[in-house]
């Protein structure tokens, strides 16, 4: 209470759950699907506005979808008695319908016809769509680069230039006032000029602070887990455990696994984990943490996330040890800089695996870290822990595979 971001927001909403056709069967829609922006366009776009003369800011549609018209399939609604105009009370009506002409907030359609709403309106103003990145446009007048997510916007570029891109943009779309970045996507964008750690001259610097939604994550893990402690560690990971003894007498599946159980079989031996019911709801929300900014959580989130419809108590037991690790390093940040022009930073590409790294499947896990680099610029752009697809039979092998992967991941970047 009293944070002076906190905002008490009302809100009419279609309610989906009870829609019908003509013949008071379950309808059926278009089901338009809408593609917001990538976490690394936003981090590219953040890289940026942080490049000499540049700057980024942010602002929000306001009440986005009904902004756009409801097309497709003629949709009626009952309103709400309280919202009746006064003539509908006097005439005695009892369940009256009226057709709905914007594209209200839980019509199943309702985000995919704002988002072309958003598009055809971009388009016309000069922002031009960026190839493999949905919902990323670039104004070569201006030499502006926008990111659009649902309602969110991002906008940087030449400082000079930004008045004028969001004067463009507001032509036809309500937004709030725009301003410098904050709190986009749930991340505060903290954004000052320090001194490099390399050469110790002025650079501009951007950090990426989750530390309130980590702390949410981890009050919501001690509710869950009953109020246990958590103990100060170093690093998140807890070893697997053996695969069973009978392992290498049991027929198995490609990547793991009996031919003859169930794919959500307990391990052999193990009691099923108490948190079962609920790991899922927890590591969710690490990992949207993970992929934001804590990479370093990446590769402990996704191999619990792998285990979810198998969990057992040595589970249990892995989820405390990375929720400790994360209440250990709730004051860890993603921070990237920049000190210099364009012309002289460059794209840089690490890829790594282990070998076998997972004991109950025998796969390999492959590792990508994607930045921008200069004499005195680093900003990280994207990080990837995957595990693999298949068991590889050797330590060069499990390092190709993810040396493609890497340069898949990096290739949509560079679009």
């Amino acid at each position: 209470m009293g944070d002076p971001g906190r905002k008490f927001k009302g809100r009419y909403v279609f309610q989906g759950s009870e829609v019908k056709d003509q013949n008071w069967e379950a309808a059926i829609f278009q089901e338009l699907g809408s593609s917001p922006a990538a976490m690394e366009a936003g981090n590219s776009c953040d890289f940026y506005g942080l490049l000499p003369g540049h700057r980024s800011e942010q602002s929000d549609a306001e009440q986005a979808y009904t902004q756009s018209l409801l097309r497709g399939t003629p949709t009626w609604v009952i309103l709400p008695k309280g919202r009746w105009p006064p003539e509908w009370v006097a005439l005695g009506l009892k369940n009256p319908v009226v057709p709905l002409r914007l594209a209200l907030y839980g019509h199943p359609d309702a985000g995919g016809y704002w988002e072309r709403h958003c598009e055809a309106h971009l388009l016309s103003v000069g922002f031009v769509p960026i190839s493999e990145w949905r919902s990323c446009f670039w104004q070569s007048v201006l030499m502006l680069f926008l990111v659009v997510y649902v309602d969110d916007f991002k906008l940087s570029g030449p400082e000079v230039n930004l008045a004028k891109g969001w004067d463009l943009i507001q032509s036809g779309i309500a937004t709030d006032a725009p301003h410098p970045m904050d709190l986009f996507l749930g991340c505060k964008h903290e954004t000052s000029v320090q001194k490099s750690p390399w050469t110790g001259k002025q650079v501009r610097v951007m950090t990426y602070n989750m530390q309130s939604f980590l702390e949410d994550a981890v009050a919501k893990y001690s509710v869950l887990a009953g109020g246990v402690a958590l103990r100060r560690v170093s690093t998140p990971f807890l070893e697997d455990t053996d695969p069973p003894a009978t392992a290498n007498t049991a027929a198995v599946v490609p990547g793991g696994g009996s031919a003859t159980g169930s794919a959500t079989t307990v391990s052999p031996g193990l009691p099923e984990g108490e948190l079962k019911h609920c790991c899922a709801s927890v590591l969710m929300k690490l990992l949207y943490a993970a992929r934001r900014c804590r990479y370093d959580l990446l590769h402990a989130t996704g191999r619990l996330a792998c285990l979810i419809t198998r969990w057992d108590s040595h589970c249990d037991r892995m989820l405390h040890r990375l929720m400790c690790y994360v209440h250990s390093t709730l004051h860890v940040r993603k921070v990237g800089w920049v000190g210099e022009s364009v012309a002289t930073i460059g794209v840089h590409l690490y890829a790594d695996a282990d070998f076998a790294g997972c004991k109950r499947t025998g796969r390999s896990t492959s590792g990508a870290f994607f930045c921008m680099g200069g004499d005195d610029t680093f900003f990280p752009l994207q990080a990837v822990s995957r595990k693999q697809t298949a068991v590889s039979h050797s330590t060069p092998e499990a390092e190709i595979v993810a040396a493609a992967a890497a340069r898949s991941a990096q290739t949509s970047t560079d679009q």
